[in-house]
């Protein structure tokens, strides 16, 4: 079978392109400009598309379903990320359509909504390449990733509410700052939909650019629950359970001076000046045994260390 990749910048393509291939399919790669994946011309995805038996791609696009649909070619889609807000559209309930979610929630309102090609997938990895990059890499490469725990995934540094966050009333703020702190406390439910309002919303459209194609069917509460609230509070949930990882009892978070090692069990932000040009990690300055590094969101104070040594202004923390 002759299998088309719709590629786009996800991690995980080549490893599923290996699993087709191990099966002894053809694969190949289709990649449009970013310009093109925003417009609404598939002409051109129409003529690609043609050529293969089915279009695969991670995560769901709804101009390669309708250039499938109107090639009579089968899609395949496994998202990767949830909420797929690219599949609040028509084109979800096109025939071609054959959609995989690792997220059973979504896979459930999918299902209820009609969609007829909607099944339930957990993620999965490509073992034996892992495996392999592992005996292949050298002990000093090792070395940089060995810890006692260690954490997989993206702490959402960049995230679209920080991106509006002082455009907000300060009501706002503070309404959307409790609200994340409700919803980081009642696990298995979604507070934001009862605390969006009509009136909420409407000051939001003020504030948010939002649009969307003619055959979307999200609207701005999906969206800034999701995009925006849903993003933020994974954030801080996530840096929350890092910290708590990490102190004691368990073994702290590490880096090295030189080749010392320092563990790290508590820190607290510091508004410490420092220009944007001094690399992460430098020791800015050290009042009352206290060290305050500059990382690359801000600069904050070691308060309880261990490190055999003084630690000076100048030095920098890193991974070795």
């Amino acid at each position: 079978m002759k299998i088309l990749i719709y590629r786009w910048s996800v991690f995980n393509q080549e490893d599923i392109a290996e699993a087709f291939e191990s099966f002894g399919h053809t694969v190949e790669y289709y990649e449009e400009m970013p310009d093109e994946r925003k417009g609404t011309d598939i002409r051109r995805l129409k003529e690609v598309v043609a050529e293969y038996d089915l279009v695969f791609s991670a995560n769901y696009f709804s101009r390669v379903s309708n250039a499938c649909q109107a090639e009579q070619k089968k899609y395949i889609a496994w998202t990767v990320d949830s909420p797929m807000l690219t599949m609040f559209d028509t084109s979800v309930f096109n025939e071609c359509n054959y959609i995989f979610l690792f997220d059973k929630f979504d896979y459930y309102r999918f299902l209820q909504m009609g969609v007829k090609h909607v099944y339930y997938l957990p993620l999965a990895v490509n073992a034996e390449r892992v495996k392999n990059c592992i005996e292949a890499a050298s002990e000093k490469e090792k070395g940089k990733y060995r810890g006692d725990i260690s954490f997989v995934g993206g702490l959402y540094y960049k995230n679209s509410y920080d991106a509006i966050e002082d455009k907000l009333p300060e009501y706002l703020q503070g309404y959307f700052d409790a609200c994340m702190e409700a919803q980081l406390d009642l696990y298995g439910d979604n507070v934001f939909d009862r605390l969006l309002t009509a009136d909420i919303l409407e000051r939001l459209c003020e504030i948010i650019d939002f649009h969307q194609s003619d055959t979307a069917f999200s609207d701005i509460k999906l969206v800034f629950s999701s995009t925006y609230l849903g993003f933020k509070t994974a954030q801080k949930e996530r840096i929350r359970n890092w910290v708590r990882a990490q102190v004691r009892p368990y073994p702290g978070a590490f880096s090295h001076i030189g080749s010392e090692k320092i563990t790290i069990h508590k820190v607290s932000y510091s508004d410490y000046g420092f220009i944007d040009i001094t690399p992460n990690g430098s020791v800015l300055a050290v009042i009352e045994s206290k060290p305050i590094v500059k990382t690359q969101n801000g600069a904050i104070v070691l308060e309880d260390y261990e490190y055999v040594g003084t630690i000076k202004e100048g030095q920098i923390l890193k991974t070795i």
